[in-house]
């Protein structure tokens, strides 16, 4: 969603509001399926307010539940979906940085989807955490870096199982860059052991990791705006209370050439 984009009458995925839905079929390519909506009809919850919920045309996220519904290109998909997950962070109240309340690797999924007539449908449907759906390469690692292996061992399949994976789908990708992909396998596979421990039943988001505020709370558990002495005064929000930046969106900054590194930085942009 972006409501300072008011949109164009030629193009209508420039309108402000979109509504995504992926299909990752079993033996073919994802489907992604995008449908623009203007900000009239946008019902959103009003900041910090619990219970949240963001509806439009006939879609609508809320607490703990997702309905929608999609007419793109000559298919119809229809999902009503609820979840349940132990663990969820809200990233930030602070309008810049925006907001996250997702499931996560333990999240139960229940309920029904239909795609151009097919329909699934189950309680439990299916568990785990959603990837991006942006980047193929980039999502699909994703996918298999927080996939959930039970009992010892079998994780060990993984990379076999991304080597695979390309030779059926990106054949002609996997033929120019079998060795990457091959590698890239054994990447994700380090980094899932090293995170990833079925029979002590620790898996992705089991503990958090508050260093940073992207995937966790991090600062704002206190610098939330909510924490207040007894006379009022809250925890300020301004992330120059502890932090001094040294540049903001600049496509040269200053400190660049202080520290001697503008020049390095600039050829690698070129690349």
């Amino acid at each position: 969603m972006n409501p300072g984009r008011d949109g164009c009458a030629g193009d209508l995925r420039g309108m402000p509001v979109q509504v995504w839905a992926t299909w990752f079929p079993r033996d073919g390519k994802p489907q992604s399926f995008i449908q623009c909506l203007p900000l009239e009809g946008l019902d959103l919850s009003a900041r910090k307010q619990n219970p949240f919920h963001l509806r439009i045309d006939n879609n609508e996220i809320g607490e703990g539940s997702c309905r929608g519904t999609l007419q793109v290109d000559g298919h119809a998909i229809s999902w009503d979906l609820h979840w349940r997950s132990t663990f969820r962070a809200t990233l930030s109240n602070k309008g810049w940085i925006g907001f996250s309340r997702t499931p996560h690797s333990d999240a139960i999924f229940s309920g029904k989807i239909i795609l151009d007539g097919r329909s699934f449908e189950g309680n439990p449907l299916g568990f785990g955490v959603q990837g991006p759906n942006c980047g193929y390469r980039h999502r699909n690692f994703w996918i298999w870096m927080h996939a959930y292996f039970p009992g010892s061992g079998a994780a060990d399949k993984l990379p076999g199982a991304i080597v695979g994976f390309y030779q059926q789908n990106y054949a002609d990708l996997y033929a120019a860059r079998s060795q990457d992909i091959s590698e890239a396998g054994q990447a994700i596979l380090a980094i899932y052991n090293r995170n990833v421990f079925p029979d002590l039943k620790v898996t992705w988001g089991t503990y958090p990791n508050n260093l940073g505020h992207m995937d966790f709370p991090g600062c704002f558990r206190c610098h939330d705006g909510s924490h207040t002495t007894a006379d009022g005064n809250a925890i300020t929000q301004d992330c120059g209370t502890c932090h001094e930046p040294l540049a903001m969106d600049e496509a040269s900054p200053e400190i660049l050439k202080t520290l001697g590194i503008a020049e390095q930085i600039s050829k690698v942009q070129k690349q």
